[in-house]
């Protein structure tokens, strides 16, 4: 465990019954914007906007925001990551949790495309020149239209080797306003990802702090 980028959450993992809630309530929004993705740009990773009310009776989002309390966290909304398999790796990029501002934290639980998924991260972040607004279109299952997006997206110039790499990561926290980037080329399926932002944000270290007091880094 490298906990300046990656911090797993094993407990999270999902069940059996959880893993059926998202087949029948979860996967059908996620297969929409998986669609909607590739008519726009193509076989790539990226977010994806929901309604809220679907997750008004899930249990896997119920335990997600439990552990988000037990933190003393402030819940903001459930997104999701959907990626395509075999989708090229992307280049490295920081999240955003507004427009131009960065996103510190998430925490993923992915449902389905983990097996051949591999995550890098690089120590900078969006204050390297290199390191560029991005503006895009994403899905939003609420309104059922393509909406504004922003986030930060590596430019041209040499990265050099990554710092860190997590292969076929699970459930876990990561630190995504340093530049990182999924490589989908192996997995054998479509990536989804539940992602649960926080709102207010807190320092990294202190998360970091936080879950070493709840046992999490044992």
């Amino acid at each position: 465990m490298n906990v300046d980028y990656h911090i797993p959450i094993p407990h999270l993992e999902p069940t059996k019954e959880e893993l059926e809630w998202a087949k029948t309530d979860l996967m059908p929004h996620a297969q929409v914007a998986l669609d909607k993705l590739y008519e726009k740009y193509g076989a790539k990773f990226d977010k994806a906007n929901l309604d809220q009310a679907i997750f008004d009776n899930s249990p896997i989002g119920k335990r997600m925001k439990d552990h988000v309390e037990e933190l003393e966290l402030g819940f903001r909304r459930f997104c999701l990551f959907i990626g395509y398999k075999g989708a090229h790796a992307a280049k490295p990029h920081c999240d955003a949790h507004k427009f131009d501002i960065p996103m510190i934290a998430r925490l993923n639980v992915p449902i389905q495309g983990i097996v051949g998924a591999k995550i890098s991260w690089w120590k900078t972040g969006v204050e390297d020149p290199k390191m560029l607004e991005r503006k895009f279109e994403q899905w939003n299952s609420k309104t059922q239209k393509m909406e504004r997006g922003f986030s930060y997206l590596a430019g041209d110039g040499d990265w050099g080797e990554p710092v860190h790499i997590e292969q076929d990561p699970g459930p876990c926290w990561n630190h995504v306003d340093k530049a990182h980037k999924l490589d989908l080329d192996d997995i054998t399926e479509h990536r989804v990802n539940i992602t649960v932002e926080l709102d207010p944000q807190i320092p990294w270290t202190e998360l970091v702090e936080r879950l070493d007091k709840k046992g999490y880094l044992v």
